[in-house]
């Protein structure tokens, strides 16, 4: 191991007898020896300060670019939260816009079904292909001459499907609006 110089030049091991230099050592060689350590520490600390400027420049290459993706990711999430406050006001219109629209099918199918009657266990056939007119004649007869001023006006006459074997099937009918 080698002595420290500046322990050896400050003469604090040295005998009363010897010189401040030490035994075997000149105050030239200290010297040299000095200037040789400073520029090796020198040179070792400039080293040292590159590589660790070199690290510093990468990281700060890489920190910038999980900046800029921060940023852009906040960005989008921002116009993500945009597209979907849109949407979600879009879409509550839509629900009520839709419940709307349901209830007005509900009242239109149901005033289209007033008009509409079913007359059950009518032979198939009994018609002979002209179910409207069998269907007004059969109201004539059925209420007779003082019950109906004139033929009840239908507008569309049909059988009702029925599993086979047939049985009797009904018919189907929607009347014309009553005027009274």
């Amino acid at each position: 191991m080698a002595a420290d110089p500046t322990t050896l030049a400050a003469g604090s091991n040295a005998d009363a007898g010897e010189s401040a230099a030490g035994p075997g050592y000149s105050s030239v060689m200290l010297e040299d020896f000095r200037r040789i350590v400073k520029e090796v520490l020198r040179d070792e600390i400039a080293t040292l300060r590159t590589e660790i400027l070199q690290a510093i420049a990468v990281i700060q290459a890489t920190l910038s670019e999980c900046t800029e993706k921060i940023q852009d990711v906040e960005d989008s999430m921002n116009a993500f939260e945009i597209r979907l406050a849109g949407t979600e006001s879009t879409c509550s219109l839509l629900s009520c816009e839709n419940i709307k629209l349901g209830a007005k099918i509900d009242d239109l199918e149901n005033r289209s079904r007033r008009n509409n009657l079913r007359v059950f266990r009518v032979p198939e056939g009994i018609e002979e292909g002209r179910p409207t007119e069998f269907m007004s004649s059969f109201f004539i007869e059925l209420f007779g001459q003082n019950g109906l001023d004139s033929p009840p006006a239908l507008e569309r006459t049909h059988h009702s499907p029925a599993p086979k074997p047939r049985p009797p099937k009904s018919f189907h009918f929607e009347s014309a609006p009553f005027s009274g």
